[in-house]
C-alpha cells in the first residue's frame, strides 16, 4: 500500500509542476501581450501616413513640457514626423511613467 502511495504522491507532484509551468508561461504571455496591445491602442496609423498619439488612461501628454490635450495628430514626411496642421518637426519621448513628452522643434 505505501508503494501506491509513493506512485500516487509522485503523479501529483508532476501535475502539480506542471500546473505550475503553465502558470508561468501565462503570466509571460500575458506580460508580453498586454504592453504591446496598449502600445497598438496609443499609436495607430491611418492610411494617408497620419499618426495619433493618444495619452493612456490617466496619464497626461505633455507638449514642450506643459501638459495638454490627451492627444496630438502627426504626419510622418521624409522620415521624420511632423506635426499635422503646422509641419513643424518633433521628437517624441516616453517618460518613466508611461506618459509622452512630445517636444515641437521652431524652425527659424
Amino acid at each position: 500500500m505505501t508503494e501506491h502511495r509513493e506512485i500516487y504522491k509522485r503523479l501529483l507532484y508532476q501535475l502539480l509542476e506542471e500546473i505550475l509551468l503553465l502558470i508561468i508561461v501565462l503570466f509571460i504571455f500575458v506580460g508580453i501581450y498586454v504592453p504591446v496591445r496598449s502600445i497598438s491602442k496609443q499609436i495607430t496609423k491611418s492610411q494617408e501616413n497620419t499618426i495619433r498619439i493618444t495619452a493612456p488612461d490617466g496619464m497626461p501628454l505633455y507638449i514642450n513640457g506643459e501638459k495638454s490635450s490627451s492627444s496630438i495628430d502627426l504626419i510622418l514626411e521624409n522620415g521624420e514626423y511632423k506635426t499635422k496642421d503646422t509641419k513643424q518637426p518633433v521628437k517624441i519621448k516616453k517618460r518613466p511613467d508611461g506618459s509622452y513628452d512630445i517636444e515641437i522643434k521652431t524652425q527659424p
